[in-house]
């Protein structure tokens, strides 16, 4: 069946068995239809770390076992109840194989879902040409919901809604400021917000220059990006966004701090897990927490060991050194030596 964003706001506030056994939340906003995508497995089972009640996947798991996917859903819960199964990271960018392998397995499970389980992701960047997508918005059993980029009112309601919550009020020309300059990504959008409610924690009110500050001063986007890519070895777009923040004339020593402070981010949550605290814990006890890309820090974690994220860190701070000492061009040590790390 074909949904719309506020039939599923409706869906999230009934009782979780109203939920269809078959949710898919896509679109042009891949932010959104993650989050979106987040609320309905949190909606469904709310502690998504219950591994009784809960069967999560990555793409990669999917690749290296596509009928990995059909056989969790077949079985149900050992604690009785309603089942979830998760999967995470399916996108228009996959490689044409492994898309075609993740589509066909998605496909598998569609046709032969289970009484008790409900099946849950989001396809990022895809649209209802897409034959998945008119499978799914076909069937009885499932909903397609097509999350749209954000407008100036649903940017604007966004921010009503956080400073609501927040107890806090906005001057119109800091509103107006933000509207122009907040882009059309929900999950950039809502990361741009929250630094801005931690910048001006104990104000009452937010002022023009509390956004100008704020962020002006914060690091681009593709600054945390290029993080990501670096630590799920993506050396493709490690490459693009090293050129995007070239372009945008970022300083080489501030790219490659935001790097090491990454790999240390990661390694403390490591060591937390290895200590027995769960991920979600873990992860929301960093400083600052992560709020957004959970799924592809968790992964990262979850992939080294710490020997390894040490080794990796003593590397970076070895080519700050170098960059700092002068007689080579920072901007040449730094892109060469993040292009020769491997994890």
């Amino acid at each position: 069946m074909k949904w719309n964003v506020k039939q599923l706001d409706g869906l999230l506030k009934q009782n979780a068995a109203n939920v269809p056994p078959f949710v898919c939340i896509y679109g042009e906003d891949a932010g959104l239809a993650k989050d979106y995508a987040q609320k309905v497995a949190e909606h469904l089972c709310d502690d998504l770390n219950d591994p009784f009640r809960v069967d999560r996947f990555r793409v990669e798991d999917v690749v290296e076992n596509p009928q990995s996917l059909l056989e969790a859903t077949q079985t149900v819960s050992l604690m009785g109840g309603s089942k979830l199964v998760y999967l995470q990271g399916v996108s228009k960018d996959l490689p044409a194989n492994e898309k075609a392998t993740v589509t066909q397995a998605i496909l598998d499970v569609l046709e032969h879902i289970n009484e008790g389980v409900h099946f849950v992701f989001a396809a990022s960047g895809f649209d209802p040409k897409i034959a998945l997508i008119k499978h799914i918005e076909k069937n009885n059993n499932a909903i397609g919901v097509r999350c749209y980029q954000d407008s100036n009112q649903s940017i604007k309601q966004l921010l009503q809604n956080k400073l609501r919550d927040e107890g806090k009020q906005m001057q119109p020309d800091a509103m107006a400021f933000l509207l122009n300059n907040l882009g059309n990504d929900r999950a950039v959008t809502m990361a741009e917000i929250e630094k801005l409610m931690i910048y001006t924690t104990g104000q009452d009110t937010i002022t023009l220059q509390d956004c100008l500050d704020c962020l002006s001063a914060a690091p681009s986007v593709n600054a945390f990006k290029l993080c990501d890519a670096i630590g799920m070895r993506q050396k493709e777009m490690v490459e693009l966004y090293l050129h995007h923040l070239r372009e945008e004339g970022q300083d080489a020593n501030m790219i490659l701090a935001m790097v090491i402070r990454h790999v240390r981010r990661l390694i403390q949550a490591r060591e937390m897990n290895n200590q027995g605290m769960a991920m979600d814990r873990a992860m929301m006890s960093l400083k600052p927490p992560v709020f957004f890309g959970k799924a592809e820090f968790e992964r990262q974690v979850r992939d080294y060991p710490v020997k390894r994220l040490q080794t990796a860190l003593q590397r970076l701070l070895a080519l700050q050194h170098q960059s700092r000492a002068g007689g080579v061009a920072p901007d040449l040590v730094v892109e060469r030596g993040i292009m020769a790390l491997a994890f």
